[in-house]
């Protein structure tokens, strides 16, 4: 990487961290976990804010069996839970695209915080890659 290009890189990473702006659009990207937290919010998942903000975010493909391994609901809560029932009905029409779009999120400890219901989905759609921002250190 040549000198201009890493001072770009970095005042845009500054940026991104001052101001919570980023977006994601391929894998590889990276955004601050201000962006993370806005986008959680916007949602419906609120007051993670300080928690988030410690860390950036990767957008990574993953292979649906790594999804899966990460997955924190069962199967028999999915049969079972009214509740999750509920949040499967609500996810419709899955693609990578529309998960690009409204991403999973893999905290560091490798529990997903967001997205259990698009990834079963995805599981169901035989999808054989899925993106997730995945949580790293700053």
């Amino acid at each position: 990487m040549r000198a201009s290009e890493f001072i770009i890189e970095g005042l845009g990473r500054w940026i991104n961290d001052k101001l919570g702006k980023g977006s994601w659009s391929k894998p590889g990207d990276v955004v601050s976990g201000r962006t993370v937290s806005r986008y959680l919010d916007s949602i419906g998942i609120g007051g993670l804010g300080p928690t988030l903000e410690r860390y950036d975010y990767v957008l990574k493909d993953i292979d649906i069996d790594t999804a899966r391994k990460y997955r924190g609901i069962t199967d028999k809560e999915l049969k079972t839970s009214a509740i999750d029932q509920m949040s499967l009905a609500g996810v419709k029409d899955v693609s990578y695209e529309s998960l690009l779009k409204k991403p999973a999120v893999l905290l560091a400890s490798g529990q997903i915080l967001d997205g259990n219901h698009r990834i079963e989905r995805a599981i169901k759609a035989k999808l054989t890659r899925i993106p997730v921002l995945v949580q790293v250190k700053k």
